[in-house]
This record gives C-alpha cells, sequence and structure tokens, in this order.
C-alpha cells in the first residue's frame, strides 16, 4: 500500500472511529458541563481512536494525516459536542 493509499484508509478508519464514540461522549454531556472539563473516559476514548495525535509526525509516532482530515475530525466531535470539539483542537 503506497503512502497516499495508507493516509485514505488511516483518515477514514479516524473519522468512523470518531464516530463511533458520539454515546459515550452523549452519555458524559451532562457531567461534561457541570464539570466544565472532559471526564477522563472520555479524553482515554478519544486518545485510543488517535485524535490528540492526528498532526504528530509518524517519526514521532504520530498519524500526520492531513489539515483536512484533522478539520473534519474536529468537526465531527464538535457536532457532537461543542467542547469535546474545542479540546480536540487545542490536544491536535
Amino acid at each position: 500500500m503506497d503512502a497516499q493509499m495508507h493516509d485514505r484508509a488511516e483518515a477514514t478508519r479516524i473519522l468512523e472511529a470518531t464516530k463511533v464514540l458520539a454515546p459515550q461522549i452523549r452519555d458524559a454531556a451532562d457531567t461534561i458541563e457541570a464539570d466544565r472539563c472532559l471526564s477522563p473516559a472520555v479524553v482515554r476514548a478519544m486518545k485510543e481512536v488517535g485524535v490528540f495525535c492526528l498532526a504528530t509526525p509518524r517519526a514521532y509516532g504520530g498519524l500526520e494525516l492531513d489539515p483536512l482530515t484533522q478539520v473534519r475530525v474536529v468537526e465531527e466531535l464538535s457536532s457532537i459536542d461543542g467542547s469535546v470539539g474545542w479540546c480536540a483542537m487545542i490536544g491536535i
């Protein structure tokens, strides 16, 4: 698989994984709002799917995905919960 195909596959994977987080994020929404911070479980789930290493170079263990994919991930998370999207943007 060439690098471009790998990048597309990884972009698709991360976007799908982000959508799978929706129920967990929605379940935590009241706690996120009340505590004014993301729950450790939501942060852990975001980390596990790779949200926080989207822009990190591969040489350092990151995904090094293109800016458009990064924005799409933030957009998806923001559509679920604005605070989660904001934290993802800051963390990327």
